[in-house]
């Protein structure tokens, strides 16, 4: 899992700063020279799009994403466990459906051979992005789950260190 979080940065981190530059590219070339180019916004909006999704399987690992601990932090230990183990379940069912729908939504595009209007970029590659995220997710959840039960369900305060590290 140390890796494939490597991998997702290695990959989330170039597509961000591309974002950033073609943005800034698309600025002066607009409001300074005032010939606007087209296809900045679509790569603009690809780029943050894929570095965003990526960055949730890592923001679940390291527990980054927001929670309403209101109510949770009052419970008993047993029942902040009961109520982890059906947020895993449910976030292993969401990233199954994610990496399904996704990989019909790949397959469809390619069959349909569009392009995107400005960038020509084929739309499958635009899409793989869905089946994608629904893998690093799912890789993520269960690797919760498995903390989870290696720890014997020892609340998510014992998986910090394990999980960020």
């Amino acid at each position: 899992m140390h890796r494939i979080e490597m991998l997702e940065k290695f990959i989330m981190v170039p597509l961000f700063l591309t974002g950033m530059c073609v943005s800034f590219f698309g600025v002066i070339m607009r409001y300074i020279f005032n010939s606007p180019v087209h296809w900045v916004e679509e790569i603009f909006s690809l780029t943050l799009v894929w570095a965003i999704f990526i960055g949730f399987s890592t923001a679940l690992k390291n527990n980054n994403h927001i929670a309403l601990d209101l109510v949770y932090a009052v419970l008993p230990k047993k029942a902040q466990r009961v109520l982890d183990f059906i947020g895993y379940l449910l976030g292993i069912a969401f990233s199954i459906f994610f990496l399904y729908y996704g990989t019909l939504m790949v397959i469809e595009a390619f069959k349909i051979g569009g392009v995107s209007l400005d960038a020509r970029i084929p739309l499958w590659i635009t899409s793989l992005i869905m089946p994608l995220t629904g893998l690093l997710l799912l890789l993520a959840y269960i690797e919760k789950i498995i903390m989870f039960f290696k720890n014997k369900g020892q609340g998510e305060e014992q998986n910090d260190g394990i999980l960020a590290g």
